[in-house]
């Protein structure tokens, strides 16, 4: 009887081959805005903030840095525009969101010779 109560199930591992492949994932980004905000509007009268933020890895002998092409589309309040607008050049950033993966025909080109990104 102690024996049986000594035993443990084996631990389920997670096979990720067979896991359903998921088209949302989240995403944090450090760095610093490449440039100052700039304030679009799309062909439908929706407000967009965009701008660029790179973020570097590695030690201090061989960095690398990435950059991130990023567009904040404004709500019918437009909360944030000034706060956006507001930000200079160089000042850091941190960045939380929701990626969505989208293989566009842009990505699959980069992707083939090499290079990857985020769009």
């Amino acid at each position: 009887m102690s024996s049986y109560l000594l035993r443990r199930a084996p631990a389920a591992a997670r096979a990720f081959s067979t896991s359903s492949p998921r088209t949302l994932a989240r995403i944090s980004i450090i760095g610093n805005l490449g440039e100052a905000p700039e304030l679009q509007t799309t062909s439908n009268g929706q407000e967009i903030v965009k701008y660029v933020v790179a973020s570097n890895s590695g030690p201090a002998s061989n960095r690398h840095t990435s950059w991130f092409h990023v567009t904040k589309f404004l709500d019918a309040e437009r909360k944030g525009k000034d706060f956006f607008l507001g930000l200079q050049k160089g000042c850091v950033s941190w960045l939380e969101s929701e990626l969505l993966s989208v293989f566009s025909p842009l990505f699959l080109a980069l992707e083939s010779k090499g290079k990857s990104g985020v769009f």
